[in-house]
């Protein structure tokens, strides 16, 4: 397939640079645009003998996202890894700790969602990640 070039910062200025980070933070601090999630992030697991049960370790953090549900055009350019009613969040890189892993969990309300994909934009200020809701 076609690939494009990707991008480098290397013709951002130090101030474009600050304007494009105070962008995604007004976003990510617009209630209309965003939403309030606990994104769970990934430490541990660790397994009582004695009953068989497993114990994940998150840290978590309250941060903001802007949803969209993925279209069903790019459900069918996803060739089988993605499904309709996966979810794509777009989260500013500075609110998370580490990059996303696949154990991480995203809760939005009531709902716990698994990361299925995750990318970074060619500027490294948000995360683009495809999450699924855990059956």
């Amino acid at each position: 397939g076609h690939r494009m070039n990707t991008p480098t910062t290397d013709y951002l200025t130090a101030r474009e640079s600050t304007d494009i980070t105070n962008d995604v933070a007004d976003l990510m601090d617009d209630t209309n645009v965003s939403r309030a999630i606990t994104y769970r992030d990934y430490q541990s697991v660790s397994r009582t003998v004695s009953t068989g049960v497993y114990t994940t370790t998150y840290t978590d953090s309250e941060i903001r996202g802007i949803r969209t549900e993925l279209s069903a055009r790019e459900v069918r350019a996803g060739e089988g890894l993605y499904q309709m009613g996966d979810l794509r969040y777009v989260l500013a890189q500075s609110d998370l700790s580490a990059t996303p892993v696949r154990e991480d969990r995203i809760v939005d309300g009531t709902t716990t969602y698994e990361l299925i994909a995750w990318s970074a934009d060619p500027i490294n200020m948000v995360w683009t990640v495809i999450a699924r809701r855990v059956k």
